[in-house]
C-alpha cells in the first residue's frame, strides 16, 4: 500500500517495479545533470568566448585588456594565479617529470614547496593544470565532486531525488566556489563526502561499513592533500559536530563513534606525506597575521551582513574600490531563496535534532563572521580557531548546512504540502533584509552601485515577488509546487555563480618577449621585478625570482629581505621592489644573492645600468657583479644542474651554494654525506677537499620518514576496516 493523499490505495507488485525504475531513471537524470551543468555554466570561458587562461589574466605580462560580458572581477582573490597557478602548475610539471615537489628553486632563494600547501602539489587534480583549461577543468572537476557527493548525502538522509538535487545545485554552485577560485575552494568538495559517509555509517548501524569507510577516510585525507589547511580545519569541525549529534542519537553510540573515527583517523595518517612536512614548515616560517593571533577577533563590518543576501548590491567584484575592505575579506554569500528555504528547513519535523544543529551552526558561524565577540570568547578555547580568518574561511560550511535544510524545506513540502514554515522563512527574510537595507543606508549612505548593481537586485527581488506569487496561488499549483519553488531557487543561485564567470575579459594581448629573454639568458641566476612578471610566476615559466606571494615564508628569507633588499617589504608579499630608488640602493645585495637582472616597466630608468632587453611591456637591466650560484676560491666549477657539479680544487675549499639553508637538506661529496653549513646567513655551504670532486644536493622533508609511516600506518588501517566491511556486507548478503 502507498500513501497518497487521498488515502491508502493497492499496489501491485508490478507497479513497484515500475516505480523502482522510475526512481532508477529518476538518479541517473540527477547524476547526468549535475556533471554537465558545471559545463554549461562555464562554457563561455570553456569555448574561448572569454578570456579564462590563468597566466594571461594574472602573470603581469598583459600589454591590452578588453573588459568581460558583465562588469568586475572573475573572482576576489588573485591568488588563482600566483599560488594555485602559478605554484600549482610548477608542481604538476615536477611530477610528470618523476620528481616529488619537495621544493621550489624558482621563487625567493628557494623554498619549500609541497609543506607550503597552497600550491596542493601533491593532490591528485593537481595535473590537470597542464592541460588547456586546466584551471577551469580542475575547478569544474571540484563542482561536480562537491554536487554528487551532496546529492549522495542528501538521499542518505531519505530526501527524494528532487529535493536532493536541488541542494546539490545549491552547493555545487555555491558562494565559495563562485568568488574565491584559488586554494581555498579545494577542500570544499570533500566535505560532503565526510559528512555522506557518517551518515552511511549510521545506516549501518555503528559498524564499519565498506562505502561508509572508503568516504570518510577519502573525505579526511583529500581535503587535507587539497591544499588549503584552515578550510580543512574548519570543515572538519563541522564534520565533528554532525557526528557529534549522531553519536547522542545513536544506540550503540561506542560502535559509531569507531566507525566514524578510524576511518577519519586513516584519512589523517594518510594525508601524512603532506601534513607533517607542513607542520615541519611552520617552525621555520613567517606566518603574517597567523603570527601575532593572541585574542585577535577580525571580522566584517556588520553593515556588510545585506550583501549576504544581495551579493552584487555594491556592484561586481571590486568594481566599487572604495568597498575593497568588503571584497578581500568576504568568504561568501547565501542569496535570498537559498535563506527561505533554509529558514522553512530548520522548522520541519523529521530529523528535528539534525536541523537544529545546521540552523544553530549557521548563525554562530554568520555571527562570528560579523562580530559577535562573545561568540568568539567561546570558540576560541577550540584549538586553532585563533588562527583562523573566520571571517572568510568558514562560509563553506554554513552553506553546506543551508543547502541540506533548503533540500529538507522541499522535501517536507512535497511529502505532507505544509506551507507554513516556508511562509515564515520568506516573512523572516523579508524582514531581516528590509532592516539591513535601511540600516546599511542610514549608516553609510548606501544604494545600489550602477546598472550592474541595480540588474541584478531587480532580478533577485522579482525572484523573490514571484515565490510569493506562487505561495499565494498554491493551490493552483499544488502538485507541482515543490518543483516549481526549487527551480526559482537553483534559478537564483546559478545567476549568482554566473556573473563573475561572465567578467572574465574578451579578449587579451600580452608580450612574452621578455619572458623568453630570461628563460634564453638567466641560467641559475635570478632576477627581480619593479613590476612586470607577477610575482611567483617565474616559478611558471621556469626562470628564478627573487620576488614572492606566499604564506608561509620561511623566516629566515623575510628577513633576509627587510634587511637587505627591500626595507618596505612585506613579509609574505614582496610582490615587487617598492620603488627604483629602493632598487638601486640595494643593488649589491640583490648582487650578492645571485640577481641578474633587475626587470621595470617599459620607460623606468636605472642609472648607472646597461639596459639589454625592451618591449611593449618592459625594460631588462643587467646587473654587474652578480655573484655566482656556485662559487669555491682556488677551485674551478662545472655545473651540471642546481643539485650537481663537479669541483677541481687546489687545496681544500668551501663551496657557496645560493640556495636557502634550510632542515631537510643535505650533500654528498664523492658519493659520501658531507654536513652542510650556513653561509652568508642564509645560503648553503660545503666542505671540499684538494682534488677532484663530485657534488650531489638533495633535498626532502625532515620528517619524511615518519610521515611514510604514518601513510603506512593509514593505509594497514584501512585496510583492516575495508576487509571487515566487505566481510559483514558478503555476509549480509549470503543471509547468514
Amino acid at each position: 500500500m502507498i500513501d497518497q493523499h487521498d488515502g491508502m490505495v493497492p499496489v501491485t507488485p508490478g507497479d513497484l517495479g515500475i516505480l523502482a525504475l522510475a526512481r532508477r531513471h529518476a538518479t541517473i537524470s540527477a547524476i547526468v545533470l549535475l556533471v554537465l551543468l558545471p559545463f554549461l555554466v562555464k562554457a563561455p570561458i570553456l569555448s574561448g568566448l572569454l578570456v579564462s587562461d590563468t597566466a594571461t589574466r594574472y602573470a603581469a605580462i598583459e600589454v591590452e585588456r578588453h573588459r568581460g560580458i558583465t562588469a568586475g572581477g572573475p573572482t576576489i582573490d588573485p591568488n588563482i594565479g600566483y599560488t594555485s597557478h602559478a605554484l600549482g602548475t610548477y608542481a604538476a610539471r615536477e611530477i610528470m617529470s618523476g620528481r616529488l615537489p619537495w621544493w621550489n628553486p624558482y621563487e625567493g632563494v628557494g623554498v619549500p614547496l609541497a609543506a607550503e600547501m597552497q600550491s596542493a602539489a601533491l593532490f591528485p587534480l593537481t595535473p590537470l593544470l597542464l592541460l588547456p583549461q586546466g584551471q577551469a577543468l580542475f575547478h569544474i572537476v571540484l563542482q561536480i565532486i562537491a554536487g554528487l557527493a551532496t546529492f549522495g548525502l542528501l538521499r542518505e538522509l531519505g530526501l527524494r531525488n528532487s529535493p536532493a538535487l536541488s541542494g546539490a545545485v545549491a552547493f555545487e554552485f555555491n558562494a565559495v566556489f563562485a568568488w574565491m577560485a584559488n586554494a581555498v575552494v579545494n577542500p570544499v568538495a570533500f566535505l560532503p563526502v565526510i559528512l555522506w559517509g557518517i551518515e552511511r555509517q549510521r545506516h549501518d548501524d555503528g559498524r564499519s561499513g565498506f562505502v561508509g569507510t572508503v568516504l570518510i577516510a577519502t573525505g579526511f585525507a583529500a581535503a587535507l592533500y587539497a591544499g588549503f589547511p584552515e578550510v580543512a580545519y574548519l570543515n572538519g569541525l563541522f564534520a565533528g559536530v554532525w557526528a557529534a549529534l549522531r553519536f547522542a542519537q545513536s544506540r550503540s553510540r561506542w560502535r559509531l563513534a569507531w566507525s566514524i573515527a578510524a576511518p577519519a583517523i586513516a584519512g589523517v595518517l594518510l594525508a601524512a606525506p603532506v601534513v607533517m612536512p607542513f607542520l615541519d614548515y611552520l617552525g621555520d616560517a613567517e606566518l603574517g597575521m597567523h603570527s601575532n593571533t593572541a585574542g585577535h577577533f577580525t571580522h566584517l563590518e556588520p553593515a556588510y551582513m545585506l550583501l549576504t543576501l544581495f551579493p552584487y548590491y555594491l556592484g561586481g567584484i571590486f568594481s566599487a574600490p572604495i568597498e575593497g575592505a568588503f571584497w578581500g575579506n568576504v568568504g561568501g554569500y547565501a542569496g535570498t531563496l537559498l535563506a527561505v528555504f533554509a529558514i522553512a528547513g530548520t522548522l520541519g519535523k523529521r530529523d528535528i535534532g539534525l536541523r537544529r544543529m545546521m540552523a544553530a551552526w549557521v548563525i554562530v558561524t554568520l555571527a562570528l563572521t560579523f562580530g559577535a565577540s562573545w561568540v568568539f570568547a567561546v570558540v576560541e578555547l577550540l584549538p586553532g580557531v585563533r588562527e583562523a580568518a573566520l571571517y572568510r574561511y568558514l562560509p563553506a560550511s554554513w552553506l553546506m548546512a543551508m543547502s541540506v535544510l533548503a533540500a529538507m524545506a522541499i522535501d517536507d513540502l512535497r511529502r505532507d504540502g505544509a506551507m507554513r514554515p516556508l511562509v515564515l522563512g520568506f516573512a523572516v527574510v523579508f524582514a531581516v533584509a528590509l532592516a539591513m537595507l535601511v540600516v546599511g543606508h542610514r549608516t553609510i549612505g548606501w544604494t545600489p552601485r550602477g546598472a550592474y548593481a541595480w540588474i541584478t537586485v531587480v532580478f533577485q527581488l522579482g525572484l523573490f515577488g514571484l515565490t510569493a506569487l506562487i505561495i499565494a496561488a498554491r493551490r493552483w499549483v499544488d502538485g507541482r509546487l515543490g518543483v516549481i519553488l526549487s527551480t526559482i531557487m537553483i534559478a537564483e543561485g546559478l545567476m549568482l555563480f554566473a556573473l563573475p564567470v561572465l567578467a572574465h575579459p574578451r579578449h587579451m594581448v600580452t608580450d612574452t618577449r621578455g619572458i623568453a629573454f630570461l628563460q634564453r639568458n638567466l641560467g641559475l641566476q635570478r632576477f627581480a621585478t619593479l613590476g612586470p612578471i607577477a610575482p611567483n610566476y617565474g616559478s611558471y615559466f621556469g626562470i628564478a625570482q627573487v620576488n614572492h606571494n606566499d604564506l608561509p615564508i620561511p623566516r629566515a628569507w623575510a628577513a633576509f629581505v627587510r634587511r637587505h633588499l627591500d626595507a618596505r617589504a612585506h613579509p609574505i608579499l614582496f610582490t615587487r621592489i617598492s620603488s627604483a630608488d629602493e632598487a638601486m640602493r640595494n643593488r649589491d645585495a640583490y648582487a650578492t644573492i645571485g640577481t641578474r637582472y633587475l626587470v621595470v616597466p617599459r620607460g623606468t630608468i636605472l642609472p648607472g645600468l646597461t639596459a639589454v632587453h625592451s618591449d611593449r611591456l618592459m625594460t631588462i637591466f643587467e646587473l654587474p657583479g652578480v655573484r655566482p650560484y656556485f662559487s669555491a676560491p682556488a677551485c674551478t666549477v662545472a655545473v651540471i644542474s642546481r643539485t650537481s657539479l663537479t669541483a677541481a680544487c687546489a687545496r681544500p675549499s668551501v663551496l657557496t651554494r645560493l640556495e636557502l639553508a634550510m632542515p631537510g637538506w643535505t650533500a654528498r661529496v664523492n658519493g659520501r654525506a658531507s654536513d652542510l653549513r650556513k653561509v652568508g646567513g642564509i645560503f648553503q655551504g660545503v666542505a671540499l677537499p684538494a682534488g677532484r670532486s663530485a657534488i650531489a644536493f638533495d633535498y626532502a622533508p625532515p620528517s619524511l620518514r615518519y610521515a611514510v609511516w604514518g601513510a603506512m600506518c593509514g593505509l594497514l588501517l584501512l585496510g583492516i576496516l575495508l576487509t571487515e566491511g566487505l566481510r559483514r556486507r558478503t555476509v549480509r548478503s549470503v543471509g547468514w
